[in-house]
């Protein structure tokens, strides 16, 4: 029997699970064990790491499609490609984002914010 051994060099501050591509998805706080990081594991140790574009606590992570999105402390949200094993596109909102959401089915990104006033910003994924 074969094991795996996988290190997370900080506390975990969000999981996400694609059960299609058997994938789980964990992002890490910024510490002084290091940068927020998001790591994502798959069958077969399969491993990947993804980092942040600034120095930043990853708070939400979502499955879509062929990309991973995240948001971060720093209010950035960057679209990660699970294919290429980089960072497509990232984008900054006008205001604190409280909320994100995505569906395969549409490649857009939803982004609540937290002045309400700005409603939600609506983003194409690979044009952010």
């Amino acid at each position: 029997m074969q094991f795996a051994r996988y290190g997370i060099n900080s506390q975990m501050s969000a999981l996400a699970y694609d059960p299609v591509q058997s994938l789980l998805a964990v992002g890490t706080t910024d510490s002084h064990f290091g940068p927020g990081t998001v790591y994502v594991f798959g069958q077969k140790r399969v491993c990947v790491t993804f980092t942040p574009p600034r120095r930043s606590s990853i708070r939400e992570i979502q499955f879509c499609g062929d990309k991973l999105i995240t948001l971060d402390s720093k209010n950035d949200v960057s679209v990660f490609s699970l294919d290429k094993k980089e960072m497509v596109a990232n984008y900054s909102p006008p205001g604190h984002a409280t909320a994100l959401l995505t569906d395969p089915s549409l490649d857009y990104c939803l982004t609540g914010l937290q002045n309400g006033g700005d409603g939600i910003e609506i983003r194409r994924l690979c044009g952010i």
